[in-house]
């Protein structure tokens, strides 16, 4: 991206054949620039703290999103609650079929006066990076818009992975354990604490139904290709 803007300010230079005294004053300028781009850019940290992030980063602080316009999209929907919310308002993406039980999800985040942290939810292929070398699930319920991925937040404290795994729960506060315990109950949900992966909650789709997983992978991506899209900033 810096590549291709200076390449764009050389070939405007080059191109409108200014004078030697405007190229001079020129050069400063694209220093400038680049050393704005290198502030900006040296802050970057991906928001979320899972191995993937959806096309999200940070320029002098503001958190860049990219937002999709569901309404007229037929299988693709945002959900919105007071207790499961975007991390940095990212858009929570999934199949309107997940609908249902993500609403349980919130159930139990609710009775625990807990905040769901979504950092991931449904996974575009052509719009996830790899942030650390970790083994891609081939069939992940996130293609299919049946997962997230998340962080609990209780008297504005988060948890992270290392809080949530097996071996340290029971040392989380009791808010926390029994979110836990109550998505354990459900006979349908499933936690991925049982498989090393404790920021995780999906349906177990690819496992019960590989068919339907297809079927509503592809759904998702059409959705998804044709949806409005637009950028959206916060600070």
């Amino acid at each position: 991206m810096i590549k291709t803007i200076l390449k764009k300010l050389i070939l405007s230079i080059l191109n409108f054949k200014i004078s030697i005294k405007k190229y001079l004053i020129g050069i400063p300028s694209i220093l400038i620039i680049m050393l704005l781009l290198f502030i900006g850019f040296y802050n970057y940290a991906p928001v979320a703290t899972t191995r993937v992030v959806n096309s999200t980063f940070k320029f002098f602080g503001f958190v860049n999103l990219l937002y999709l316009d569901t309404d007229d999209l037929e299988y693709l929907k945002e959900y919105k609650s007071e207790n499961i919310v975007g991390a940095y308002e990212k858009q929570i993406l999934i199949h309107k079929r997940f609908i249902r039980y993500l609403k349980r999800v919130d159930k139990c985040a609710k009775d625990n006066n807990l905040v769901i942290s979504v950092n991931s939810s449904y996974r575009h292929k052509g719009n996830i990076k790899y942030v650390r070398k970790v083994k891609p699930v081939r069939n992940s319920n996130h293609v299919a818009g049946f997962a997230i991925d998340f962080n609990p937040i209780l008297n504005n404290e988060k948890y992270f992975s290392s809080n949530l795994s097996l071996r340290y729960l029971h040392k989380q506060p009791k808010e926390i354990q029994s979110f836990i315990k109550c998505i354990r109950k459900d006979k349908d949900l499933r936690w991925g604490g049982v498989f090393n992966d404790p920021i995780h909650i999906d349906f177990p789709l690819n496992k019960k139904y590989p068919k339907r997983w297809d079927k509503y992978k592809e759904q998702c991506y059409q959705d998804y290709e044709k949806a409005h899209k637009k950028w959206m900033f916060w600070k």
